[in-house]
């Protein structure tokens, strides 16, 4: 017999629980808008993509870590925008692009002080 995938949402399931928030984008928004304020004069883009493209475009995010930020833009992205629900792989691929995000800025931060 062969066993159903299991599906998960951004918003109810998977690592942080039932009810909690998943995997999303927030970290990179708040990212990308302190390396935006830190370097660039002006408002940053309001699109998450074209503010990743635009600081890895001069060189001020790293292009490994702009990728893996794109990625979990996309997988929120059809989730939210497409109705996609997360399978176990996408699942385990949003929450760890998430902990390397983190752990760069984590890094960086402590660098910086």
């Amino acid at each position: 017999m062969r066993q159903r995938a299991r599906h998960y949402s951004l918003r109810t399931e998977g690592a942080y629980g039932a009810g909690a928030v998943g995997p999303s984008s927030r970290a990179d928004v708040r990212i990308c808008r302190a390396l935006w304020q830190e370097t660039k004069p002006g408002e940053p883009p309001r699109s998450l993509a074209a503010l990743i493209n635009g600081l890895k475009g001069h060189a001020i995010l790293p292009s490994h870590q702009a990728n893996i930020m794109l990625t979990v833009c996309d997988l929120r992205n059809v989730h939210v925008y497409e109705g996609l629900e997360l399978q176990t792989r996408e699942m385990a691929v949003a929450v760890n692009a998430t902990a390397i995000i983190t752990d760069w800025w984590a890094r960086q931060s402590g660098e910086k002080r």
